[in-house]
């Protein structure tokens, strides 16, 4: 019986404490951490860059910085190959980070869909590109888009 309720508090205690400290939904986190054991001088210039900011209290003219995006989709038009719908969704979680909606500060920076291309041609901001390759890496992708 003692084993049972020791297994019984373990299951419920390790579940609050995950359900008070959900995981981060970027790796921001981690990636700073990471950061801050490879470079001696990261932590530092970290803490210089929040004194030199820590003054500031917002914009000057409260007018986000956009920035046009272009997604490119590498698909065997299966599953991987998104929806317009799949990819607002995600252009909107974004801006939503970036704009402080889930902790943090707002960057005044926002990413829209780019609506004309390198050459001066309209365009969705999506460019959809087909490869049979299935099991697609940054080695595929970059040979792809040359």
């Amino acid at each position: 019986m003692l084993s049972k309720t020791f297994v019984f508090t373990s299951i419920i205690l390790t579940h609050t404490l995950w359900a008070q400290n959900p995981p981060e939904p970027c790796g921001f986190g981690a990636a700073m951490q990471m950061m801050q054991l490879q470079d001696p001088n990261y932590q530092s210039a970290l803490q210089n860059f929040d004194e030199e900011s820590s003054g500031q209290t917002s914009c000057v003219n409260n007018t986000p910085f956009l920035i046009p995006v272009v997604f490119h989709v590498l698909h065997n038009n299966g599953p991987e190959n998104v929806s317009e719908a799949q990819i607002d969704e995600a252009l909107s979680q974004m801006n939503l980070q970036f704009a402080g909606g889930e902790g943090g500060f707002n960057t005044q920076i926002q990413f829209t869909r780019a609506r004309i291309d390198p050459n001066g041609n309209c365009t969705s901001g999506i460019n959809r590109i087909f490869t049979s390759t299935p099991d697609v890496t940054w080695v595929t992708i970059m040979k792809t888009l040359r």
